[in-house]
């Protein structure tokens, strides 16, 4: 499980520090302050875990993608449009945090000490440089459990002599022969995360396990070692989702195919198709949705079939067609309550430890809703699932907090991070708050827009006075 992530030297962040997600994570702080760089980093591992196949280690999106990829994630750019002060002779470093079950692992580098069934803590570290207009893996180091190794990407010079030490053994045994043949063990393959192929430079990463088993065995082990890591990373950015600001318009009829959507998609468009789903198969999301939908004073979802098409109505509780709650198409309703219905579902719908970003879940809502939306996010919070969220709600934001104050979620549980621009760059401050919702570390100008309009309103109101008017 991917517990926090930090990242240097990346668009307008120098240095992020260790962001940790926890339940509920907030993202807050002014325009163009850093905070959609953050988001975009994660997505841009998702796209390079999801790029199988490409020799990227950093996948930047574009042309680098597929065509049917391409709406998905984020497009970088070249190196330059990407690297921190556009300056091409920086490395992007990028450290992940993950707590992890040994015994599901192959971490374990000598056979008579397996791995026992217990939680250990693992960090890996990766960076990336610029050379001869191409992005590399310049180096991969992993700890855990005390241990550190690191993967390097050599010289030419130093890639043939493992390359040859390897071979001349192998050469040795025609079954090992047949294994260097079907495996080239003697590369390390990043895969599906960082695809580039590493050799491992045997003089300085791996001496006490080369020293101890021999080349041949040791490079096999750090093969194992790196795939069990790369398999760590793999699933954990397969449940990591991403729900955009600009999301998808209600449709007056749908046409659901036979495939089950892995999730609602960055702009919401599969959410309808998933509640639908979820209906036949799974009633438990489908009556979760529908309980908030209605609690939120929205009204109750049903379908409706028209020939090969379908349509997703609302019923609304303070319109009566006879006795009955008069039925509405969801494209006829407001737009807010679909731009809602789309995070409902996807809360609710993706699998159990995903960590979902959500980019301004209040567009489009009533203040009211935009509190709401607070309770809502605490809900999901609780369901095993791990939230992102970047918001400049302060409805939503003093939702939480009172939750806090009312105990119905605890402050280890949620961390919200404060994103300002400085001339070092994005700076990211972890904000504390006591046992009552209250923040300790309060920044200055902080949603202070609304006590300086009060303010204003207020003088405003004296000068009238004053003069007589009022």
């Amino acid at each position: 499980m991917l517990t926090a992530f930090s990242v240097k030297n990346f668009k307008s962040i120098r240095d992020s520090g260790k962001i940790c997600i926890k339940p509920l994570t907030i993202f807050i702080g002014p325009n163009n302050s850093g905070k959609s760089s953050v988001l975009q980093f994660l997505l841009a591992v998702k796209q390079t875990v999801e790029s199988r196949g490409s020799d990227t280690p950093f996948s930047t999106g574009g042309s680098s993608l597929h065509t049917e990829q391409r709406k998905e994630h984020v497009d970088l750019g070249i190196y330059e449009d990407f690297i921190f002060l556009n300056d091409k002779k920086r490395d992007i470093s990028f450290n992940f945090y993950f707590e992890t079950d040994l015994a599901d692992t192959n971490f374990h580098l000598d056979e008579s000490r397996k791995a026992s069934s217990r939680k250990t803590n693992v960090e890996t570290e990766s960076v990336i440089s610029y050379r001869e207009d191409r992005i590399y893996l310049k180096t991969f180091t992993v700890n855990w459990d005390g241990k550190t190794i690191t993967f390097k990407s050599p010289t030419d010079i130093e890639q043939n002599v493992v390359d040859e030490k390897a071979l001349s053994e192998i050469m040795k045994n025609p079954e090992i022969s047949a294994l260097y043949t079907r495996e080239k063990f003697y590369y390390i393959p990043l895969s599906s995360y960082l695809t580039q192929k590493l050799a491992l430079s045997y003089y300085e990463t791996m001496k006490g396990i080369v020293a101890e088993r021999g080349i041949l065995e040791g490079m096999i082990r750090a093969n194992h070692i790196l795939t069990a890591f790369q398999e760590t990373i793999t699933v954990a950015f397969e449940k990591l989702f991403y729900l955009g600001p600009l999301r998808e318009y209600p449709q007056r009829y749908y046409l659901f195919s036979d495939e089950k959507p892995v999730h609602v998609g960055i702009k919401g468009e599969k959410a309808v198709e998933i509640l639908f789903v979820s209906k036949n198969t799974s009633r438990e999301i489908f009556q979760n949705v529908n309980s908030w939908f209605k609690n939120l004073g929205l009204g109750e979802l049903s379908f409706d079939r028209r020939g090969p098409l379908y349509t997703l109505n609302v019923a609304h509780p303070t319109i009566k067609k006879g006795s009955q709650d008069l039925k509405v198409n969801i494209a006829a309703g407001g737009f807010g309550a679909s731009q809602l219905l789309q995070v409902i579902v996807e809360g609710f719908y993706a699998p159990e430890n995903a960590v979902i970003i959500i980019e301004k879940p209040e567009i489009h809502l009533h203040p009211r809703l935009q509190a709401e939306m607070g309770d809502l996010l605490v809900d999901i919070a609780k369901t095993g699932k791990r939230l992102i969220v970047e918001t400049h709600s302060e409805y939503l934001l003093l939702r939480i907090q009172r939750r806090i104050a009312e105990g119905t979620i605890d402050t280890d549980d949620m961390v919200v991070y404060y994103f300002e621009q400085t001339e070092e760059g994005t700076r990211i401050t972890k904000l504390e708050l006591d046992k009552f919702g209250r923040f300790i570390n309060w920044p200055k100008g902080f949603f202070e827009e609304d006590l300086m309009e009060a303010y204003e309103h207020s003088k405003a109101i004296a000068e009238k006075i004053e003069e007589g008017i009022a």
